[in-house]
């Protein structure tokens, strides 16, 4: 199963659950109107390091992505960028992270 990246850096970028895992910081948010869910990205002058595995994800500045469920297309989720739409911020200012 390949999700997709939508907007900021890694526009277009399709990682594996796997790479998701491996390549990102997970990062669940609690809220008053329910639980979300943030990939932490490195930045990208540091992607292929942390994708070759030479350096983890925290070792770089982070950038958020947000799943979100899209049913009946793709794998029925995908990343969207966090950070310009400042969908990010609201959700730290609003809630509390794990």
């Amino acid at each position: 199963m390949d999700i997709d990246f939508h907007g900021g850096p890694y526009d277009g970028l399709r990682l594996s659950e796997t790479e998701v895992r491996r390549c990102t910081c997970p990062l669940t948010v609690r809220t008053a109107r329910g639980v979300r869910l943030f990939s932490l990205l490195p930045r990208p002058e540091d992607w292929e390091d942390v994708f070759a595995g030479e350096i983890g994800p925290a070792e770089s500045g982070l950038y958020p992505y947000e799943l979100i469920l899209t049913p009946g297309r793709g794998c029925g989720a995908e990343f969207r960028d966090a950070a310009e739409n400042g969908a990010f911020a609201r959700a730290m200012a609003d809630g509390w992270s794990e």
